[in-house]
């Protein structure tokens, strides 16, 4: 995974409840990162790990962006 430290984009703000928010704040501590670092390294683990797992070439290619067997067209 190439390590890209530019910003490119801002997600619009999430929702989550307090058990998850505390969760991810341990985590991130313990690897000690910033929280916003963190879930930015989580999703980019689980988005191209999970392409890989489920066979994917070209994780960032548009043809491949609903490679997983629960998403819907």
């Amino acid at each position: 995974m190439a390590k890209n430290d530019k910003c490119t984009a801002t997600l619009p703000p999430m929702r989550v409840g307090e058990p998850l928010e505390q969760a991810l704040m341990r985590l991130a501590a313990r690897d000690d990162r910033a929280l916003s670092d963190y879930v930015r390294l989580v999703l980019e683990r689980h988005c191209f790990g999970h392409a890989q797992s489920v066979g994917v070439a070209c994780p960032t290619c548009p043809e491949n962006n609903a490679m997983q067997s629960d998403a819907r067209i």
